[in-house]
């Protein structure tokens, strides 16, 4: 008998939001499915930033505080709008390098991956309004994917 723990969906909570222009430009050029014309990113789970003017996008390709994760796109509209899981456990989330189990200050890069911010910056981050995300199934340097609780 197989066991495996499955977070995913578990007190998911989702909403839409406008998606910033850069990010729109990067899920165009490196998502779009030639047969369809539309950008495919379903089952990709890209996490996004909240940005200062209410949309969502990716962060800088070093994060920073101002990069704390909001949440993972589930669905991408092309009219630039997405579905983003805001709450909840999501599995198969890209990171940038490998990621250890536990409550962790998360930002996102420029490609949408999560990145760990240091210790001194993430410090910054709790006081900037940022949040601790669990990270409940870890990845690793040959398995960049890790499980979360938002």
């Amino acid at each position: 008998m197989n066991k495996i723990v499955d977070f995913n969906g578990i007190g998911y909570v989702a909403a839409t939001f406008p998606v910033d222009s850069t990010t729109q430009t990067y899920l165009k050029t490196n998502h779009l499915n030639a047969s369809t014309g539309n950008v495919d990113i379903n089952g990709k789970n890209l996490a996004v930033k909240l940005g200062t003017d209410g949309t969502v996008g990716f962060g800088a390709a070093t994060p920073t505080a101002a990069d704390a994760i909001l949440g993972v796109i589930i669905a991408y509209e092309m009219d630039g709008f997405a579905s983003v899981q805001i709450a909840g456990g999501i599995d198969e989330v890209p990171t940038k390098e490998a990621v250890t189990t536990g409550m962790k200050q998360i930002a996102v890069n420029n490609k949408g991956e999560m990145v760990v911010l240091a210790d001194s910056v993430a410090t910054s981050t709790l006081t900037k309004g940022g949040r601790e995300i669990a990270v409940v199934k870890p990845s690793t340097s040959s398995n960049l994917f890790a499980s979360i609780i938002l």
